[in-house]
């Protein structure tokens, strides 16, 4: 990151209490996942829980990569806003000691009126897309050849 811009950021970690804390990339299943946070830019902090732990664009350029998208439905308002994009998803470890988050996505939008599996002919509204972070950083590796680390290294 370039210096001047980095100065004028933020980068340190926070929990969904604003708390300073270490982050880890998580890489596990999504299944277990339980409830997710953001801070956003636009909406600030929101909880939610993951609708779609595998969500399948159109028109994907990677066919490959369809398992990297996810969908979080807001639990008591949408979990992202126009403005949130790029906010990272993340979730407190299912342990008794919770010294650091869990960095799952990152938010890239919203999408309205999304098939549900389970009843084809109702839809779910006001649904967040997100990207797996871990997988991300890994093809961007894989593109750059080099390696990607967060600061510190955590």
């Amino acid at each position: 990151m370039n210096e001047s811009v980095s100065n004028n950021c933020d980068v340190t970690f926070r929990n969904d209490e604003e708390e300073e804390t270490n982050a880890h990339l998580y890489n596990d299943s999504m299944e277990t996942v339980g409830v997710v946070h953001k801070i956003g830019a636009e909406s600030d902090i929101t909880n939610g829980l993951i609708e779609s732990s595998e969500y399948y664009v159109n028109n994907l350029l990677d066919k490959e990569n369809k398992d990297y998208v996810f969908l979080v439905r807001g639990t008591e308002e949408s979990f992202s806003k126009e403005g949130d994009s790029g906010a990272l998803v993340f979730s407190r470890p299912m342990e008794e000691e919770q010294n650091h988050i869990n960095l799952i996505g990152m938010v890239y939008g919203n999408i309205d009126n999304v098939l549900s599996d389970e009843e084809d002919e109702d839809c779910i509204n006001d649904v967040s897309s997100c990207f797996r972070i871990a997988p991300a950083i890994k093809l961007l590796e894989e593109k750059l050849e080099l390696p990607v680390k967060f600061k510190d290294n955590l």
